[in-house]
């Protein structure tokens, strides 16, 4: 019988292939969007999506060396949630930033999980709700229609996102409660409860 993965390390393999599979999705969207900005004179965004872009590449690069990665995701999901936040109260290029927003505050949660991302979804949607409804002179001008659709979007998109995060935790631990008890009655003998020669040959190797 092969050796089961652990919860955690089924976790960390997620989340290597999240954090691989965002930077090479950033390297055709941040790094175009951000050389654009410069060439049209948006030097600061330009500089910010280039910047953030060389962080999460640098990341991912060296992330089949890193054991545990919850704390790298959630250094990720707060810079996700500095440059989404940026892009909704600066409103990128024309306005455009805010639909920019959903999915980069979708990556943000789907990172750390249902139980942090929670805390990063209230925090996001208030902090947002305080610039976009508040008297900011930085912040791009929506509509106030605009803004409603854009918290409204939010709200419901990301408690979507945190309510399957929490159907495939809940799942997953069924089905490795479920394992790890089949896997305690291969090894053990029924009526003493004592190592069998399948778990006595495991225990040794």
């Amino acid at each position: 019988m092969g050796r089961l993965d652990t919860s955690e390390q089924i976790e960390n393999q997620r989340k290597r292939l999240l954090i691989i599979t965002f930077a090479v999705v950033g390297c055709f969207f941040l790094g175009p969007f951000g050389i654009l900005s410069i060439l049209k004179g948006r030097i600061y965004l330009g500089t910010v999506l280039l910047m953030f872009m060389g962080i999460v590449i640098a990341i991912a690069w060296n992330v089949k060396k890193i054991d545990q990665l919850q704390p790298i995701s959630t250094f990720i999901s707060s810079i996700l949630f500095v440059l989404a936040m940026y892009l909704l109260t600066l409103g990128g290029n024309e306005g455009t930033g805010a639909y920019w927003t959903y999915p980069i505050a979708m990556l943000m949660i789907f990172l750390v999980g249902p139980k942090v991302g929670f805390y990063f979804m209230a925090a996001y949607i208030l902090v947002s709700m305080v610039f976009l409804f508040g008297n900011f002179s930085f912040v791009f001008d929506y509509s106030a229609a605009h803004k409603i659709r854009i918290i409204a979007a939010t709200i419901s998109l990301l408690t979507l996102v945190i309510a399957s995060e929490w159907i495939r935790f809940g799942s997953y631990s069924a089905i490795s409660e479920i394992s790890k008890e089949h896997q305690s009655r291969a090894n053990t003998d029924s009526l003493t409860n004592v190592l069998n020669r399948h778990g006595l040959q495991g225990s040794l190797t």
